[in-house]
């Protein structure tokens, strides 16, 4: 990235809502972009938010649990319904794998 010239740095200053209103312009423009770059940031660095995912659930274990609990009630026929899908495509797969055997 290019350095900035005290013209520019300035300029940033005093034209805060310009610089908003570009920056959300090119943010719209630009979302399949920032998309595929933060999956592959993600994919390099799975360890990394693997432990503090687990670093954060382990220093807010019952919160986490309260929250799951609250969301499970709010979401009874959506979590049956995913459950239901995820074991009949676990059955689906079975038979296939008994046809072809």
């Amino acid at each position: 990235m290019a350095k900035q010239t005290q013209y520019q740095k300035d300029w940033v200053k005093n034209n805060p809502e310009k610089v908003k209103a570009t920056r959300k312009k090119w943010l719209e423009k630009n979302k399949d972009k920032i998309k595929e770059q933060r999956k592959e940031y993600y994919k390099q660095n799975k360890e990394k938010f693997a432990a503090v995912a687990k670093a954060y659930y382990e220093s807010h274990k019952e919160e986490v649990l309260l929250q799951k609990k609250e969301y499970y009630k709010q979401n009874k026929e959506l979590v049956k319904a995913k459950q239901n899908y995820y074991n009949n495509k676990k059955k689906y797969v079975e038979l296939k794998q008994l046809q072809q055997s």
